[in-house]
């Protein structure tokens, strides 16, 4: 049981790295934060939840969000903001397998899109909850 925890901790965060490294090639994108000084617009993947489903032939189901935000003020944002929303859902259901060689390999399907409450009046942000389930391929 230890053994297969720490597979799947160590598979989880290869994922989270593709999902970072394919949401860069449309935007800047961070996991967890993002700096202070970052420049719109900007995405952040969190709140990953990992669910053991009981065997390695189950796999591992992560759910998590990412965040999109875009600077109100600018022209055009709430336009700039959906456009990177769909861009980026379109990254994941254009081919709904993400894979690493010799890792693992995972189905995503997007959960929703909406509008997020922020306390600061500067920022346009979606959220988007995506669901992931990942077969693990290494030992």
């Amino acid at each position: 049981m230890i053994a297969r925890r720490s597979r799947t901790i160590k598979n989880a965060t290869a994922f989270i790295e593709s999902i970072t490294a394919r949401l860069n090639e449309i935007t800047e994108c961070y996991f967890e934060d993002a700096p202070t000084n970052v420049k719109f617009p900007y995405a952040v993947i969190g709140r990953e939840i990992i669910t053991d489903l009981e065997s390695a032939e189950s796999g591992d189901m992560i759910t998590f969000d990412i965040d999109v935000y875009a600077d109100e003020k600018k022209p055009g944002a709430t336009v700039e903001l959906l456009e990177l929303c769909d861009n980026m859902q379109n990254s994941f259901s254009c081919d709904n397998i993400l894979k690493k060689d010799g890792v693992f390999a995972a189905h995503l399907a997007i959960e929703s899109q909406s509008a997020a409450n922020e306390s600061e009046a500067d920022l346009c942000h979606k959220r988007m909850p995506f669901a992931a389930r990942i077969f693990f391929i290494g030992g």
